[in-house]
């Protein structure tokens, strides 16, 4: 009876996660955080996209932008520092798409950045009416206080191997 009963709720949590948009929960993995080693453990964590599309806007020093547009339905990553080719890219998701934007919790990884380079992402964000993805589309803000590195996959995983 046990038995019965425990192979219904693995079918039935197995049927929810396929259920979900054709996908798995955790079928894309876009970047690894880095945390400090705690007693001989690895305190890694992949982050994995949950939507069909998303995007990081980064910019880490004075006229160093990073940009990178995840599409979980082509199985393709695309990571520039070049604004125009970045818009380009944003451009090419469907009209309505509900897509996430990845950030930090603090500051927020775009910061620093020029206004006029952020209007533009957003101008094509509301030209394009995407849904910007929200906690109950399983979106999320990286706490990023903790970590010692947070590395951005610029290719799409098929493997364990991991490019950053």
């Amino acid at each position: 009876m046990k038995k019965n009963i425990i192979a219904s709720v693995v079918f039935f949590i197995t049927a929810f996660v396929f259920a979900e948009k054709g996908h798995l929960v955790n079928d894309f993995p876009i970047a690894e955080l880095q945390y400090r080693e705690f007693r001989g453990t690895n305190q890694n964590w992949i982050l994995y996209l949950y939507n069909d599309y998303g995007f990081v806007v980064k910019w880490e020093e004075p006229d160093k932008p990073s940009f990178f547009l995840y599409d979980k339905i082509k199985t393709n990553i695309l990571a520039t520092s070049d604004l125009e080719i970045f818009l380009n890219g944003l451009s090419n998701f469907p009209d309505g798409a509900v897509v996430a934007e990845v950030d930090s919790c603090a500051a927020g990884l775009s910061y620093g950045m020029p206004k006029k380079m952020l209007l533009k992402i957003y101008d094509i964000i509301k030209k394009k009416k995407f849904k910007m993805a929200g906690i109950e589309e399983k979106n999320f803000v990286l706490c990023t206080c903790e970590t010692t590195n947070v590395l951005f996959f610029t290719k799409a995983q098929n493997s364990k191997e991991n490019d950053y």
